[in-house]
């Protein structure tokens, strides 16, 4: 894949159509790590994609967006032109695929948190959007089960389970406790802390449980739409963490919850090390 982005970068406009949204779909769904040469290989293909711009139909212009979107990465020219009243109207009478409502969602959610620069701000019509139902997924009975073992005598920390955040993610588990530093503050303080909102004031943790299927084959390396879930978490201010197949195989409920103490907790782990290792002395 590397030495196909030097191909890319030395010559563009030998790609066509066609190729250069395929090359849009692999690299977004892998999430690939184009490291200190991203930015000029993003600029490359927008530049090269602005030639087809007039010859696009709606179709291609969300599929291309959306592959953006997943790239962290915002051409102003082919957003002003999808997002043309009569060209979303098109999208939306002519039904063009499957999963075209997931992909205008997830192009306005980055809109809206990502918050790119652009030369105007854009975002996405609510006709398009429409009333999307809530959406809601399974609960993992092994992880929930978990969890709750591993909130036994936290009595400072709530958990929530199944949170949908913004309409559009779902969170396995959200856990709520004060900051490490939370100390009490007088009423008469006048003390940053105290001016701070409950949600600055406390510390939201987003358990979220992932499939292989989330991750590069054999890597840790999240893909595309898992990725930019991990992404726009941080920017509302949670702390993310994975929780894989391979933490919940453990046969042991003991096992599972000492790893997601592990996981969740680090800092309960680096306090407790010491008063094991004298122990084990």
């Amino acid at each position: 894949m590397e030495a196909f982005v030097t191909k890319v970068i030395e010559n563009p406009n030998s790609f066509t159509l066609k190729t250069l949204l395929c090359v849009l779909k692999v690299y977004s769904s892998f999430n690939y790590n184009l490291k200190h040469r991203r930015q000029q290989f993003l600029d490359v293909i927008s530049h090269a994609l602005d030639s087809y711009l007039s010859r696009m139909n709606g179709s291609e212009l969300l599929t291309a967006a959306y592959r953006f979107c997943l790239l962290n990465h915002f051409p102003s020219a082919l957003l002003e032109q999808l997002l043309q009243t009569s060209v979303l109207e098109q999208i939306v009478e002519q039904n063009i695929h499957k999963g075209w409502e997931s992909m205008v969602q997830m192009l306005d959610i980055c809109l809206r948190l990502d918050r790119p620069p652009l030369p105007q701000p854009l975002s996405v019509p609510t006709f398009v959007l429409g009333n999307p139902p809530p959406r809601s997924q399974p609960v993992n009975p092994q992880l929930s089960q978990t969890l709750q073992s591993l909130l036994v005598g936290q009595t400072n920390t709530e958990l929530q389970e199944m949170v949908v955040v913004e309409n559009f993610y779902v969170l396995d588990g959200v856990l709520t406790k004060p900051p490490s530093n939370h100390t009490c503050v007088p009423e008469t303080s006048s003390s940053t802390e105290e001016q701070r909102s409950p949600a600055e004031s406390t510390q939201r943790i987003a358990v979220i449980y992932a499939p292989k299927s989330n991750f590069c084959y054999g890597t840790s390396n999240p893909r595309g739409l898992l990725a930019v879930k991990l992404r726009h978490l941080k920017i509302l201010g949670f702390t993310p963490v994975l929780v894989t197949e391979q933490d919940l195989q453990s046969e042991s409920e003991e096992d599972r919850t000492n790893l997601l103490r592990r996981l969740i907790f680090p800092e309960h782990t680096s306090e407790t090390q010491p008063k094991m290792e004298q122990l084990d002395a």
